[in-house]
Formats: C-alpha cells, structure tokens, sequence
C-alpha cells in the first residue's frame, strides 16, 4: 500500500504555464488534422471556446485544452482512432482502456506526465493531453430531462467512487480506511469493472437519438442540456497561431454555461487545473 500526499502546485511559473500550453496546442493540432483528414465535426468548448472568442487564444491564465463532438461523429472518432498509430501522441477512453474512469477521452502526448490521485496506479500514463467531451444526445421530454439532471451527475460520483477505492492509493489515513469499506461493500455487491461498463452504457444510451437536444455527461459541473442547433454547422475562428472550429452560435453556448464571458473575472476567480505535478520528459 502506498500513501501519498495530495501535493498541488499553488501557481505554475509563467515559463511553465506557457511551456503546457505549447505543447497542448501541438495536440490540439494533431486532433484537428484528424478530424479534417476523415472529415469530422468537433467545437472547442468551455474556456478554451472563452480564450478564442475574447482572446483568440488561450485564456492567459487557463491551462488546458478542452474539445466537444455530437455522439455520432465521436463514435466515428473513436473508430479512426482504433486503427491509430502515432510515436508523439495516445489516445485514452472508456473503449480502449478498462481502467480510464472519465466519461470523455483524451488525445495525449506520450513521454510527458501530470499527475493527479485518481489517475495513479492504473494501466496507462497520463499525458499533457487536451479533453474530448462527448455531446449525448438527451431526452426530448422536459420532466426526463428533469430526471436525467439528476441521475447523470449521481452515477458520475458512483464511477468516481468506484475508480478511487479500485486503485487502491488514497491521499490520506482516513480516505484509505473509507476507501478499503467502500471497495468491499462493492466486492459484496458484485460491483466490478464489467458492471460499471453496462451501467455507463445504459446511462449513454438513455437519450433519443433523434433529439434535438444534447448535453455533456462527462462534465462534473452543473449538466447543462442544449438545443442541437447551437452547435452545427460548425463555424471557425482563431485561437493562437491556427484556425479551429467552434459552435455555430457560440454566443448563446457560452452564456447557457457561463452568463457574461466576455467580462475578465477579477483576480481571485482566475484559477486553473493546478496539475499535482507536471513532468515535460524530453519537451523540458
């Protein structure tokens, strides 16, 4: 059993803050050329849809990478990324890693490394990577939307539990002991890998597909569901030294997430990720 402490890193330096976001802009352009050579829709999303509408860029304090598609060109996604071979870049999911918890994917940079407490003790590395969200398509009716608000974010906390007391690494005394009850209550109940993969099936699937309406289960913030409409045709802008695309009407996007994104939050608000720890490898 290993114990470790929950380290964060209380501000990045500016030479390192910028050194992630040069090299989560390399992944981003990888995922666009994909996404171009096998002509798939995708829309930067959440701060990083705030940094290229106010600041055709990042958000300068922001450190990550943040991308959304609609169910049906994510599944196509993931199809081409089955056949994908790359010595620079990986690509981690609930399809192709048993233990990856997250409900959304990541492109990410092999040799680098960022390390947080639910992503020790697994069968893979987690890279500097940039967020895929998956836009499900969600009920049509407004009381099972209603009902889906609710057991979305209750099955996210059950797939976080189960994930945290699966790896077996805690970052306190305490959280351990909780960690060891849970994990045998859940050995009792037969709760195990193959159970959570029908259970995040079942929640996926629980949308119409032929719904006008869309949400993001893989976003632990309040869920939002959205009319499908805002989103395609997709349109682009800049952000950074390239051209990416981004929600048809971004406007009513971003306000339904944040209110008014256009005003910079005073200092105290300008918060990110903060990685526990960020290891460059050979990009240092």
């Amino acid at each position: 059993m290993v114990i470790v402490e929950n380290k964060k890193l209380t501000e990045y330096d500016p030479k390192t803050l910028q050194k992630l976001k040069d090299l989560e802009l390399k992944i981003l352009k990888e995922f666009i050329r994909i996404c171009d050579e096998n002509d798939l829709e995708y829309y930067l999303m959440y701060g990083t849809l705030i940094g290229a509408i106010r600041h055709k860029g990042f958000i300068p304090w922001d450190d990550d990478i943040d991308v959304a598609m609609l169910r049906e060109e994510y599944d196509k996604f993931v199809e081409v990324m089955k056949d994908y071979k790359s010595d620079t870049f990986e690509f981690l999911s609930p399809q192709t890693h048993d233990l990856y918890r997250p409900m959304y994917s990541i492109l990410s940079l092999k040799g680098t490394n960022v390390e947080r407490i639910y992503d020790r003790n697994t069968d893979f590395n987690i890279g500097i990577c940039i967020e895929i969200f998956v836009l499900e398509n969600a009920p049509k009716s407004y009381l099972k939307q209603k009902l889906y608000r609710i057991r979305v974010p209750l099955f996210q906390k059950f797939l976080l539990s189960f994930g945290l007391t699966y790896n077996d690494i805690y970052p306190s005394e305490t959280k351990q002991k909780i960690g060891r009850t849970i994990r045998k209550i859940y050995k009792i109940l037969k709760i195990n890998n193959e159970f959570m993969k029908k259970r995040t099936s079942k929640i996926v699937n629980y949308g119409e597909k032929d719904s006008n309406y869309v949400c993001d289960i893989g976003n632990d913030d309040d869920m939002i569901i959205y009319d499908k409409s805002i989103f395609t045709p997709a349109k682009k802008t800049k952000f950074e030294d390239i051209e990416a695309k981004i929600p048809n009407d971004y406007d009513t996007c971003l306000k339904l997430i944040y209110g008014e994104y256009m005003k910079i939050p005073p200092k105290e608000e300008q918060i990110n990720h903060e990685y526990d720890d960020v290891d460059f490898g050979k990009y240092n």
